[in-house]
């Protein structure tokens, strides 16, 4: 992933994200790769790590998972019976899913507003595969 030109191309329009690229299997999962820009803090890191236990538990996106909640009336905090210090079904996180094994990993980023976050990893997903057709 090109998160280093991406972040810093983001950076340039006043955003500071932090992302990381954590790979699936026995917890604790290893991360592969951290950015933090100048600008975030551990709080960013925080919910990097409460929005990957979403995709690890549910197998899909964060935002996916929290929309879905809001979509039948539901407040995941508490409707998910999960402890919120631990889990965040906020936008920026996304699984790495191999076809016929699963997800294997996640991609995730924070710092913006939720739905930007989602789409910041969306846009650096569709350009990586792009760059692999």
């Amino acid at each position: 992933m090109p998160w280093r030109s991406a972040a810093l191309q983001r950076g340039g329009c006043g955003y500071c994200v932090a992302g990381d690229d954590v790979h699936g299997g026995v917890p604790p999962h290893p991360c592969l790769f951290h950015y933090a820009m100048p600008g975030t803090s551990a709080d960013n890191d925080a919910w990097i790590q409460r929005k990957n236990n979403v995709v690890n538990r549910y197998g899909h996106s964060s935002f996916f998972i929290g929309t879905d909640f809001r979509a039948r009336a539901k407040n995941f905090d508490i409707d998910a019976r999960l402890d919120p210090n631990l889990y965040a079904a906020h936008g920026g996180a996304f699984p790495i899913i191999i076809r016929e094994v699963g997800v294997i990993g996640t991609i995730t980023v924070s710092g913006l507003p939720q739905a930007e976050d989602h789409e910041f990893v969306v846009g650096q997903i569709r350009a990586f595969l792009g760059s692999h057709e």
